[in-house]
């Protein structure tokens, strides 16, 4: 061989080493990741052409998420690595098989997939990513990982592939259908609430409302058939809502969606027991901006609040009509109504007594709140006698501003009305 050939076979050679190492090393130069046991099932990544240096080349990629492994959830992310390939543009990508709208971010050479939800058994097509081959067919592996965080650094499943020309034969892709079921749950509560899903008494899944109330449980793996489902909530303030009960057939090999779950208002009372005549609050939280329904009983009256952006709420029943309830037990509960008429179950039920009267302290004969005592139209001296006789007492006939003391405040009011 001719020195001047020995010299460009040398060339190339050297060429192909470096290409080689610094495809090694943009694989294996990061902090390690932690990875997961399982892998991906059905991988192809289908393209034009493997020539080398060859620009603008677009990958057509499919796996499946294995019947065994954890769903994708919106919060997780599909990165998808081409070490070796340059210029990677994700502009024109377009996925299938999932839920959600995807967030789709180009990194260095790493492609990144996130806000979708992938069911276990499902299979997910990733269309229009491309990209230069690189410069020596040895670099043209593709790193495909489903992992907890942006970085890589909690791989749960991951799998390397090399892509592959279609070569003008038929393609056939199939999706193994599992003979187990899933269902999304969806719908609304007080906002930042902790919702809790369960069956037969065993929680299934908790989640977060968001900042409008809304949550979401995504749930695979399912036997198919019958299932009852409960959900409730806890608000910010600790206080519950009712169970919500969800009954469902699942059909094998199925996604059931329900939607639109409205969960009743949480609530909670000021007072466990008044006379008649004294105020009563209720309050509590549901979904944001919608009115609530409240009822007191028995017999039943029905009063109307509305929750501010927050989801909070708040009723105050007057002493005008807690004054014409009879001594006995009373029960408040309420439910939530949206923009479009859909109710939800009774929230939980709170209770106050209301007393019977003291015969040795009965209510003023009139209207006392302007220091008239005696019921006589006038406010003189002979109510200012009877408020000194009845003087640091809690006796109603000389209690002008009803708050169960007879002091200056009293006072102050019988001499604004005072009559010389």
């Amino acid at each position: 061989m001719k020195e001047g050939q020995m010299r460009v076979h040398a060339s190339k050679f050297a060429a192909l080493f470096v290409s080689v190492l610094l495809g090694l090393f943009s694989l294996f130069a990061h902090p390690a990741p932690t990875y997961a046991v399982s892998g991906l099932d059905l991988v192809r990544d289908f393209v034009g052409t493997n020539a080398p240096n060859v620009s603008n080349i677009t990958h057509d990629i499919y796996f499946v998420l294995p019947i065994d492994a954890q769903q994708v959830t919106p919060s997780e992310w599909v990165l998808i690595n081409f070490p070796n390939y340059t210029n990677i543009n994700a502009s024109n990508i377009s996925l299938s098989g999932h839920f959600g709208t995807p967030t789709v971010t180009v990194v260095g050479t790493t492609v990144r997939i996130t806000d979708i939800s992938l069911l276990a058994g499902t299979g997910l097509n990733i269309i229009g990513i491309s990209a230069t081959n690189p410069l020596v067919n040895l670099g043209q592996q593709v790193v495909i990982s489903i992992t907890e965080d942006a970085a890589g650094a909690t791989i749960r499943n991951q799998v390397i592939t090399l892509p592959l020309t279609q070569g003008g034969n038929v393609v056939v892709s199939a999706t193994v259908q599992s003979g187990l079921s899933a269902v999304n749950i969806s719908g609304h509560t007080s906002p930042n609430s902790f919702v809790v899903l369960t069956e037969s008494s065993a929680v299934i899944g908790t989640t977060l409302s968001s900042g409008v109330g809304f949550f979401s449980f995504p749930v695979t793996g399912l036997n198919p058939g019958a299932h009852t489902f409960s959900i409730s909530s806890t608000d910010e303030d600790s206080r519950s809502t009712s169970v919500s009960t969800l009954n469902l057939f699942l059909i094998s090999g199925s996604l059931t969606t329900v939607t639109g779950i409205l969960l009743s208002p949480s609530i909670e009372i000021n007072v466990v027991e008044i006379d008649p005549g004294q105020t009563v609050t209720v309050s509590g939280a549901a979904l944001p901006n919608a009115q609530i329904n409240i009822f007191l009983e028995a017999p039943l009256r029905s009063y109307v609040a509305t929750t501010d952006a927050s989801g909070d709420w708040t009723f105050t029943i007057s002493g005008t009509e807690t004054s014409t309830l009879t001594p006995g037990q009373y029960q408040v509960y309420t439910n939530v109504q949206d923009s479009v008429g859909t109710q939800s179950i009774t929230s939980p039920t709170v209770n106050f007594q209301v007393k019977s009267p003291d015969s040795s302290n009965p209510a003023p004969a009139c209207n006392i709140s302007h220091g008239d005592l005696n019921c006589d139209t006038r406010t003189n001296l002979v109510d200012f006698s009877i408020l000194l006789f009845h003087w640091q007492t809690n006796h109603k006939v000389a209690d002008i501003n009803s708050d169960n003391k007879v002091n200056l405040t009293d006072f102050s009011i019988m001499m604004f009305y005072f009559v010389r």
